[in-house]
């Protein structure tokens, strides 16, 4: 994580300073992102704002295939506070995949930064300290309700 960083992750016994940092952090990642957020469609970009940013949701169902010279990566999540809710992601020319204790692991949060030629990177912490992170071109979000 280049701005959200797990030292800085407040926890109900963390001291006011650790709040203020947290806060401080998730503006100037907010400002990186809004350079790029055109990229990404208007349902995905609402479900950030409005939807709490996928945090609490967990993994439900992870597929990694090939696909168009890369990899194809297909997140299936339940939704943290409406269980019914499904929010499906599909990433496409996907070429870095680091993922470690992710499955029915509750998302705390995430980064989506720019990488060099057109390409995002996303990086994800969960609640056990697992975390996931690629590198894509394409992002693909519906949500099923």
């Amino acid at each position: 994580m280049k701005y959200l960083k797990n030292e800085i992750y407040p926890t109900y016994t963390d001291s006011e300073n650790v709040f203020h940092s947290w806060q401080a952090a998730v503006v100037r990642y907010q400002k990186a992102f809004n350079r790029i957020k055109h990229n990404f469609s208007q349902s995905f970009l609402f479900e950030l704002k409005e939807g709490h940013a996928f945090h609490d949701s967990s993994i439900r169902q992870l597929s990694i295939t090939p696909h168009d010279g890369g990899f194809r990566l297909d997140l299936i999540l339940s939704d943290g506070y409406e269980p019914e809710t499904q929010h499906i992601m599909t990433f496409q020319k996907v070429d870095h995949i680091v993922l470690s204790e992710v499955i029915g692991q509750d998302w705390l949060y995430s980064e989506i930064l720019p990488q060099k030629q057109a390409r995002f990177s996303l990086e994800v912490a969960f609640s056990n300290n697992g975390m996931l992170y690629i590198e894509f071109e394409k992002l693909e979000y519906s949500c099923k309700l």
